[in-house]
């Protein structure tokens, strides 16, 4: 059975999604059994957002707003 992670690890597309669920630790719980519904955007939309926003991510600010979601 393909789990969320490795689902979209094999996506181009999806490369700063997977490293945001590496980064929060949420691999782990969306690769336990779900069920889960997960939207996640492509690495189009996240550049659609103001330009430092996903580097302030990447380097670990708002960690704990992000696992809230």
């Amino acid at each position: 059975m393909t789990n969320v992670t490795t689902l979209h690890a094999k996506d181009n597309y999806m490369i700063t999604f997977v490293k945001g669920l590496k980064m929060t630790r949420l691999e782990d719980t969306l690769n336990s059994n779900g069920p889960f519904t997960v939207f996640a955007p492509t690495n189009l939309s996240f550049g659609k957002l103001d330009g430092g926003i996903v580097k302030e991510w990447e380097a670990g600010k708002y960690t704990p707003e992000l696992k809230s979601f």
